[in-house]
């Protein structure tokens, strides 16, 4: 592993930082194979928050034995054409392959830790997450289920969305992952016209969109039928959109989803509004299926996550997992670049704030 004395930040490229995940998981696999293409330094600079000696072991394992990562102390002190990696711990780390393991899972938590502090200070321009999950959160011993609990309680703020993007469709969702017996009670008119009014900031300051047009699905079938509309049409999802429209956002709906996505109206729109995390996740699957990415929109910094949901041989798995890495390190390098051109030219936009953390 090469160490560097590298020069203090001088660069107007973003600076994304990169966490880990499961050690067992081979995301140091896609890494290094992501990063042995020297071309993808000229739209960002990497900063790994992890472990060279876990690096290593996955450069013996792929035979890249020329590939370095350059390690350094601090996101301040980057080689602007290399991919940067900061040790999380000293410690030796175990690795073993296909397994979730405490120690793997603490070190997920832990390299999350340091990166979000990192992006809070200031240091990172954006974040890319390997995948941490419920079990991760569990053996590490934290009080969190998901991701989207740990960004809560980091940020102070619930006020954030999920959305999954490619280069097809954005899909955003009303309720997030939350069993299906909780969706019903949380489709309100308050929460669908929230979420709106999120995902109509979202494409406007971090896609570019001047003016998004938002598609709204239907939570109950057969709803774009006359007399077949269901009561929370009625009372929660129609009143939210016409509410939404009354103040200038391009928003239509609701539509039955299965009609929606057969009849590829999905092409006419931004942005679709799915009610629940199926609805809109199984179509994005069927007919945009490949470099689906995830973002949490409506935080005040840039965080994504690839969406990998194969598992198997990473020298078998490797180019798709690439492809899926690249497009959310893209995804991450535009968003930030586009809320910076945004905020450039609305000075007056108040960007949500978080407390300082406590660490």
């Amino acid at each position: 592993m090469e160490n560097q004395k590298s020069a203090q930040r001088k660069t107007h490229k973003p600076v994304i930082g990169i966490t880990h995940g499961d050690i067992n998981d081979d995301s140091y696999a896609v890494l290094i194979e992501t990063f042995s293409d020297s071309r993808i330094f000229d739209f960002f600079t990497p900063v790994v928050y992890g472990s060279s000696k876990a690096a290593s072991y996955y450069r013996k394992l792929l035979k890249r034995e020329n590939f370095n990562f350059n390690l350094i102390k601090k996101a301040g002190f980057v080689h602007a054409q290399r991919a940067n990696i900061i040790n999380i711990t000293d410690k030796e780390i175990r690795i073993e392959r296909g397994r979730v393991t405490k120690e793997a899972a603490k070190m997920g938590i832990l390299a999350l830790d340091l990166a979000m502090n990192d992006l809070t200070g200031g240091m990172l321009d954006a974040l890319v997450t390997f995948s941490v999950g419920s079990r991760v959160f569990r053996l590490a011993e934290t009080t969190f289920h998901a991701l989207d609990e740990y960004l809560a309680s980091v940020m102070h703020t619930n006020d954030f969305f999920i959305f999954l993007v490619n280069d097809m469709l954005k899909v955003g969702f009303v309720t997030g992952h939350v069993p299906f017996r909780e969706v019903l009670p949380a489709i309100r008119k308050e929460l669908v016209i929230k979420r709106i009014e999120q995902m109509s900031r979202s494409l406007q300051r971090d896609f570019g969109i001047i003016s998004p047009s938002i598609a709204v699905l239907a939570l109950n079938p057969h709803c774009d039928v006359l007399n077949e509309i269901g009561e929370e049409e009625q009372q929660e999802i129609i009143p939210a959109i016409n509410h939404c429209k009354n103040t200038g956002i391009q928003v239509e709906g609701p539509f039955d989803a299965s009609r929606f996505f057969s009849s590829e109206s999905y092409r006419k729109f931004d942005a679709i509004l799915a009610m629940y995390h199926n609805q809109g996740f199984l179509p994005m699957r069927t007919y945009a299926s490949t470099n689906t990415t995830l973002y949490f929109a409506g935080l005040p910094l840039v965080i994504v996550q690839p969406v990998f949901d194969k598992k198997g041989n990473i020298l078998t798995h490797t180019p798709w997992m690439v492809e899926r890495l690249r497009n959310a390190f893209f995804l991450a390098q535009t968003v930030a670049q586009n809320r910076k051109q945004y905020d450039e030219e609305h000075p007056s936009y108040q960007i949500p704030m978080y407390r300082d953390r406590k660490d």
